[in-house]
């Protein structure tokens, strides 16, 4: 595993340099699978990888993981937010689901 994320990161200097040669500003987003919201893994190897290189990066970080995950909910509880906000059997959010993502990045942006 440590050299697929070795190759990940190696990619993602890249796409940074790409940006910054041609003065785009780059955001990276991170946010949980279903399985993910079952298992209440507020912290991520994804989140920890990611908010670790855009700290070092300069680089705008965005967790939407505690918008999807909260601890000590009961399976039901779980399974509810599961079905309001991804497509069913899918790791992808549906339109309730992108409207959460979508408003917490314009919230970020728009007050700048």
């Amino acid at each position: 595993m440590e050299y697929s994320i070795q190759k990940i990161i190696k990619y993602m200097d890249k796409l940074l340099q790409l940006t910054r040669t041609n003065n785009i500003k780059l955001t990276i987003a991170v946010y949980p699978w279903p399985y993910q919201v079952f298992d209440e893994d507020l912290n991520s190897l994804h989140v920890k990888i990611w908010k670790e290189w855009c700290r070092k990066n300069n680089v705008n970080f965005i967790n939407y993981f505690p918008d999807f995950i909260t601890k000590g909910l009961a399976n039901k509880e779980k399974i509810k937010i599961v079905k309001k906000y991804y497509i069913p059997y899918d790791v992808h959010f549906n339109k309730q689901g992108n409207k959460l993502l979508a408003k917490k990045f314009l919230d970020k942006y728009l007050s700048r």
